[in-house]
């Protein structure tokens, strides 16, 4: 009686998923963009998902090599996006039990019809990962690592025209954190030399980047100029000095800043005076950091003598270095012994009643009938699993 196969059993007898057969003749006969004409949401983990589902129709329907496409590209699409690696921004999305998702170095030996997918895709969000994962798997094809850049910046401009939107609600605006990480990526590209460097494609990146800080400068959401000002400053589209005087102007416009965020700009802006050579600017965003956190543990010092005393030492610790704040940060330091007194108020003990009765009820049962030597067995047993949960007897 013949037992069919199931499709783990094949990939693990083929040493691999089914995707990984996929060639660059399936990949011209099949029209794989058509599963995306009615996609609105810019997000490949959606694309992944609609790629699956065609990938299941098109086994009900027996048509194989469409199948093995469309798990190709939904493997592709369910990468881990990691935009601070530069040099391995993709990872797996599921790492369990010495076993793991797909990762772009496992499509190596495939290589070639993931870059003919790239090559044909016209979709800005698809293209730019295809283009991106076939450049990865070969470095020699400059052309799709400036594909990549052109359609990471694409994707932000069509979201940004309300045209497409990105996955969550709250993140449809070309100044949110998932616009700011396609950006990263594409900014990294432009800036490698055997990429983007020098090349139009770097321009129109760096010339995106430059207009989003702008923007956001004409809003009044900190966190906005935060993300932008920060890619601004780390890939140079902006001279770090204008970076930090047009963010240290912003936030004097914008007073009302909550504390906390307030601090992360100034540090920020401290940064970008630093890496200009502007030390006097750089230390005055320094001590205006430390003043807001001596302003919260001032706050905090009625309500809880703990965060008070934390506020006070990152005060103090951001002074570290600054010239002629040593009376400063001696004051500080006096405060804070102060506050620290009152710590001992908020460690009071507690504790928690329990009924044992039913427990040893049940214990002193489970002994009766049994004759001495079977007891001793019982009791010997139980305070060896005692030992091996970490409960030592006491003496």
């Amino acid at each position: 009686m013949a037992v069919e196969e199931s499709d783990q059993e094949r990939d693990d007898r083929n040493d691999g998923p089914r995707y990984l057969t996929v060639t660059i003749e399936m990949v011209d006969s099949i029209a794989f963009e058509q599963v995306l004409e009615s996609a609105e949401i810019a997000d490949c983990h959606d694309y992944q998902s609609r790629f699956l589902r065609a990938a299941e129709d098109a086994s009900s329907q027996g048509a194989e090599d469409a199948r093995i496409v469309y798990e190709a590209l939904a493997a592709v699409c369910g990468f881990h996006y990691r935009p601070n690696d530069v040099n391995d921004p993709y990872g797996p999305m599921v790492q369990m039990d010495g076993r793991r998702s797909a990762i772009p170095e496992d499509f190596r030996p495939t290589r070639d019809a993931v870059a003919r997918m790239a090559e044909i895709a016209t979709d800005t969000t698809l293209k730019a990962r295809l283009s991106d994962v076939a450049w990865l798997l070969n470095r020699r094809r400059v052309d799709l690592g400036l594909a990549a850049i052109f359609s990471y910046c694409q994707t932000i401009r069509e979201v940004a025209a309300e045209t497409r939107k990105f996955r969550f609600e709250g993140s449809n605006s070309p100044y949110s954190a998932q616009a700011r990480d396609l950006l990263k990526r594409a900014l990294s590209l432009a800036a490698m030399r055997t990429v983007g460097l020098g090349k139009p494609e770097a321009a129109e990146a760096r010339q995106l980047a430059a207009d989003l800080f702008q923007g956001a400068l004409t809003g009044n959401d900190i966190r906005n100029v935060q993300r932008m000002a920060k890619l601004a400053l780390q890939y140079d589209v902006l001279p770090a000095a204008d970076v930090g005087h047009l963010t240290e102007d912003w936030l004097q416009r914008n007073g009302a800043a909550d504390d906390h965020d307030r601090i992360d700009i100034l540090r920020l802006t401290a940064s970008a005076y630093r890496e200009a050579g502007s030390m006097q600017d750089h230390y005055r965003c320094r001590i205006d950091a430390a003043e807001t956190q001596v302003r919260m543990a001032d706050r905090m010092a009625g309500n809880s003598a703990m965060m008070a005393a934390g506020l006070l030492a990152d005060a103090i610790s951001e002074l570290h270095g600054i010239p002629d704040v040593k009376e400063k940060r001696r004051e500080l330091r006096h405060r804070l012994v102060d506050v620290q007194i009152n710590i001992s108020e908020e460690m009071g003990s507690f504790s928690h009643e329990i009924n044992l009765a039913d427990i040893v009820g049940d214990r002193e049962a489970s002994f009766e009938g049994l004759p001495l030597r079977d007891m001793l067995l019982v009791s010997r047993i139980c305070r060896g699993r005692h030992h091996q949960m970490g409960f030592a007897p006491r003496r």
